[in-house]
């Protein structure tokens, strides 16, 4: 099973341009999803989850366990921001395969309870509360012009050789995960994908 999620974006470009991937680089950079490793702090904004860190150490949950994986069931906000593994622990030292209550009956400070239950281990030293400094206008993780259909949007069909293929953001870690999670779970390559594979491995083989 594979899972794909698409957009199509409207760009401005000039009508003369050298390299039509250079523009489209120039014209998406400022709505690439990311956070200080990818910007200046100054075009940031900090996504504050302050707010939810508090009504999970004051809701009242339960925990299950099958001994490799935790549930969590109840309470109104969203569990991903608990750290499971942390949960999955703390099951393990009460030897008990589920738990109901309060996380503040555990961890009554707020500050002990962000760093051992939660993927918020301290406050942010310049915002004062739990959470990430994010691009506001960020919009995507990586982007093809055409997709699977290259070359009928940039006029140059070519067969898939590489990266080089198609006119793209290039590399991607999200991507790359993604593909690795769907393989994992069954799923095939699409077409090009499978070409762009197999001309890396007969090049690796050469």
């Amino acid at each position: 099973m594979a899972a794909e999620c698409t957009g199509s974006p409207y760009v401005i470009i000039p009508t003369e341009f050298p390299s039509l991937q250079a523009v489209l680089d120039e014209a998406l950079a400022p709505f690439r999803r990311g956070g200080v490793d990818d910007f200046p702090r100054d075009k940031l904004a900090f996504d504050d989850v302050t707010e939810t860190i508090l009504r999970l150490h004051r809701e009242t949950i339960t925990l299950k366990s099958d001994g490799a994986s935790i549930a969590v069931v109840g309470g109104s906000t969203m569990a991903g921001d608990l750290d499971f593994e942390a949960l999955r622990e703390f099951l393990l030292a009460l030897c008990a395969p589920t738990w109901s209550g309060r996380l503040a009956e555990v961890e009554p400070d707020l500050e002990a309870f962000a760093a051992r239950f939660t993927m918020w281990k301290r406050r942010d030293p310049y915002a004062g509360g739990y959470g990430q400094w994010l691009n506001p206008l960020g919009r995507w993780d990586w982007w093809e012009l055409g997709g699977r259909f290259d070359g009928l949007v940039s006029g140059e069909r070519r067969a898939g050789a590489g990266s080089e293929s198609m006119i793209s953001s290039g590399p991607n870690r999200g991507r790359d995960l993604l593909g690795g999670v769907a393989r994992a779970l069954g799923g095939k390559l699409s077409e090009p994908e499978a070409e762009i594979a197999d001309a890396f491995q007969s090049s690796a083989v050469s």
